[in-house]
């Protein structure tokens, strides 16, 4: 009998199951721990609910046949839920997903080896392995990197693909064991039931291909953006660059003017006379030299811009900024973070209606890393999912603009409230993106 136990099948089963159901949503999931420490968990894991399964069979085969399944899935759910940095409706789509693959693989191995195998359960353990393996290498080659990047970069609501998906498990569950085993049934309500699973698993497919597909167009609306901005910077370079030759054609008539000014007013002895034109001269010129924060032009002229802005807003600003021309960071990527980090600043202050409203700005190299910190004053109310704040409090594409730079740079993101003033860093590492 197809469903025999035995002590061995009952081992060979027990590991097949649980670490091919590890393997499959490990290689979709974001480890909250490192790979190291990861690996050992899911290790020791797998040892212990085999050998649970091992004892559980031996001393009470019929509730194991029952209940095996069910414990299975609690177990590995509580499991995931320890071990992985997604967050809950993330991990339960990842888990559900892989609930239905290890269904549908049941399934599958128990109909092979009963209509080509006469029912040989060690013929269905080995249809199980080939069927694992193919999915695997499938989860590697097209599907683990398009999901791992759907986690980082787009804000999906994966509460309702999490509702698809579990109610295709329940689909599933129902059809197969309503109102008698699938295995059991005639040949025509198998092939119902196989189709069922395939049209199943054509939507994850069709979902995860067309989420693939949100997130590519969101990109390219995202370097629209950075076109735009940087194209804006470029005109204003230009516009400076167009001021500074007029400024030289006149600079020669304006020393003239102003060396007659002040011989006439030494010729005159009016020493006060002189002491305030001078004084509105230096004023004068003050205004006119363009701000330069570091030797950066593409920093320096983000940072003035916007600091420009914020004053004009009522925003006290106070910038640190040490970055020099030879940079490791493209100009385009600071376009995107600073551009996007100070956006956001300046709404996330004029957002928060306080009377003293600020924004304080650190950039500075250390070693072979780019550390850059932005405070700004916020709302006492800032709301966080996955550690980034949500969209409609002043941040929205933006967060994911300077997130998706950083990846460049293996960057590290942090962003917190704390006191009334929203956080963020980031630190940025040379020679692990662009150059």
């Amino acid at each position: 009998m197809i469903l025999g136990i035995t002590p061995l099948l009952s081992v060979v089963r027990n590991i097949i199951q649980i670490s091919g159901f590890c393997l499959m949503f490990l290689l979709l999931d974001k480890p909250r721990f490192s790979w190291q420490k990861t690996i050992t968990g899911y290790f020791l894991f797998c040892g212990f609910m085999s050998l649970v399964g091992i004892v559980w069979v031996l001393t009470d085969a019929a509730s194991y046949k029952n209940y095996c399944i069910q414990v299975l899935c609690a177990s590995t759910a509580a499991f995931f839920f320890h071990m992985s940095s997604m967050n809950r409706f993330q991990i339960i789509y990842n888990l559900s997903l892989q609930v239905f693959l290890f269904l549908f693989l049941l399934y599958v191995g128990i109909g092979g080896a009963q209509f080509f195998f006469n029912g040989n359960p060690w013929a269905d353990i080995g249809i199980r392995l080939v069927c694992m393996a193919i999915m695997a290498s499938v989860y590697l080659l097209w599907i683990r990197n398009p999901f791992q990047e759907l986690i980082k970069n787009v804000n999906i609501r994966w509460n309702k693909a999490c509702a698809v998906s579990v109610a295709g498990d329940l689909l599933i569950i129902y059809q197969g064991s309503q109102p008698t085993m699938v295995s059991l049934r005639e040949g025509r309500e198998q092939i119902v039931f196989v189709s069922l699973c395939l049209l199943m698993l054509l939507t994850h497919l069709t979902m995860l291909t067309t989420l693939h597909e949100i997130r590519k167009e969101m990109e390219a609306r995202q370097e629209m953006e950075l076109i735009k901005i940087s194209n804006g910077l470029l005109k204003k370079e230009l516009k400076l660059m167009k001021h500074s030759v007029e400024e030289s054609r006149h600079i020669r008539h304006d020393v003239r003017h102003h060396n007659l000014n002040v011989t006439a007013y030494a010729r005159k002895g009016d020493m006060e006379g002189l002491l305030h034109y001078l004084k509105e001269y230096e004023k004068e010129r003050e205004e006119e030299i363009p701000v330069i924060l570091c030797e950066n032009s593409a920093v320096s002229n983000i940072l003035t811009e916007y600091g420009k802005r914020a004053r004009k807003a009522g925003i006290k600003v106070c910038m640190d900024v040490s970055v020099g021309q030879d940079c490791f960071v493209r100009e385009t990527d600071f376009i995107a973070i600073l551009g996007n980090a100070m956006e956001n600043a300046i709404h996330g202050c004029l957002n928060s209606e306080k009377e003293e409203k600020e924004i304080r700005v650190r950039i500075k190299p250390k070693y072979e890393k780019l550390g850059i910190g932005i405070v700004n004053t916020c709302t006492d109310t800032v709301q966080f999912e996955d550690g980034k704040p949500v969209a409609g409090q002043g941040h929205g594409i933006g967060v994911l603009s300077i997130l998706r730079s950083a990846e460049h740079y293996d960057g590290e993101v942090d962003f917190k409230a704390e006191d009334g003033m929203f956080v963020l860093r980031i630190l940025l590492k040379a020679g692990s993106g662009f150059s």
